[in-house]
């Protein structure tokens, strides 16, 4: 009968020694799991010190983010510290979020570097357009949305939807009233909600 009672427990200290591991391997990188949890990494092998650095984040900075979203992005090639860090390093952005950064991540692009130029303004001149009988100068102080500032070519690419608006509605604009006119572009045209949706 003690036979038997050893090895029982000789069975269970093999079993669960190495659930116990990773559990000490999460708190040793100030991240808080429970047998339970760590029983599910063992068994799917997503137990790493990036994933375990990232759920340490999460949990001192209070984010409302779950340790199966971080496991996931870990098994599909992701880095969950670094993606932490960066949602930790830039919280005050309202626009950011996991699932936005750990897209960015997975995709491979340099998000950090489109970060900082989200932060900074843009501007953009258009001078002496012509349509019609019109001459149009305009411009627009601009900031990007995250992600945005990796595409090539952006600036052109904003102006030339700025052109084509513009010339759309000059061409059908009745009226020599030039104030009028300014008016409802800045408030109709190319308004705030203009921008909203071309910045998406």
């Amino acid at each position: 009968m003690t036979f038997f009672i050893l090895l029982l427990i000789a069975f269970i200290s093999i079993f669960s020694l190495p659930v116990i591991l990773v559990q000490l391997q999460a708190k040793r990188l100030n991240a808080k799991i429970t047998i339970s949890e760590a029983f599910k990494l063992r068994a799917s092998k997503s137990a790493s010190e990036k994933l375990f650095k990232g759920l340490a984040i999460v949990q001192e900075n209070n984010f409302n983010i779950s340790l199966s979203d971080l496991e996931t992005l870990h098994l599909a090639g992701g880095n969950p510290e670094k993606v932490m860090t960066a949602l930790l390093k830039y919280r005050d952005i309202k626009s950011l979020s996991f699932q936005k950064l750990s897209a960015l991540e997975l995709a491979g692009l340099d998000y950090e570097a489109s970060i900082e130029d989200s932060l900074k303004d843009k501007t953009l001149r258009i001078e002496s357009l012509k349509i019609g009988q019109f001459v149009i100068n305009y411009e627009a102080v601009f900031s990007n949305r995250i992600g945005l500032g990796l595409e090539e070519n952006q600036n052109e690419n904003l102006e030339s939807k700025i052109i084509d608006r513009l010339t759309n509605f000059l061409m059908n604009w009745e009226g020599e009233d030039k104030l009028k006119m300014q008016h409802y572009i800045l408030t109709n045209v190319l308004n705030v909600e203009y921008w909203d949706r071309i910045l998406v």
